[in-house]
């Protein structure tokens, strides 16, 4: 990434004229099932590197991939993609009506701000996060979440 921050001030929602036109009339930004997304395997990859970052932790486990196919299918994950890039043509094709639609900017500290829980809730389960691509990331995400799991059940 260079020198470029973790996250830019300015970030985009690509989408159709149909989608931003519901936005502004409706005054919200609706979150979809991710599992619906243009990438079919969005949210899937998780049984993969949960199996392979369970190995070199010296965790053993037996969990069938069944289990985590059903975990998976009934957990809902709801979200609504931004981009860092304001002029993205992979963006424009998939996301913004093969580059008929717009591009949305809006803050990235206001998005911050708008996913902290504040209701009390210990552990809430709404966030504000990047997507990570490269595996050892993705392996860096479900183990802190793995030890942040075991914490929680050692203390009850």
């Amino acid at each position: 990434m260079g020198d470029k921050p973790d996250t830019p001030e300015i970030l985009y929602h690509y989408c159709s004229n149909a989608a931003f036109l519901s936005i502004i009339e409706s005054g919200t930004i609706r979150l979809s099932d991710l599992s619906l997304s243009n990438d079919s395997q969005e949210g899937r990859w998780v049984k993969k590197i949960i199996n392979d970052s369970l190995k070199p932790s010296g965790i053993e486990t037996d969990i069938p991939m069944r289990y985590l196919d059903e975990i998976i299918d009934k957990t809902r994950a709801l979200g609504f993609c931004v981009s860092g890039d304001h002029d993205s043509l992979s963006q424009w094709r998939a996301c913004a009506d093969n580059a008929s639609g717009v591009a949305i900017g809006l803050s990235a500290e206001y998005l911050k701000l708008s996913s902290r829980p504040n209701l009390g809730f210990r552990h809430h389960m709404a966030g504000f996060d990047r997507v990570r691509y490269k595996l050892d990331e993705r392996q860096q995400l479900i183990l802190g979440l793995i030890e942040e799991i075991s914490s929680i059940t050692a203390e009850n």
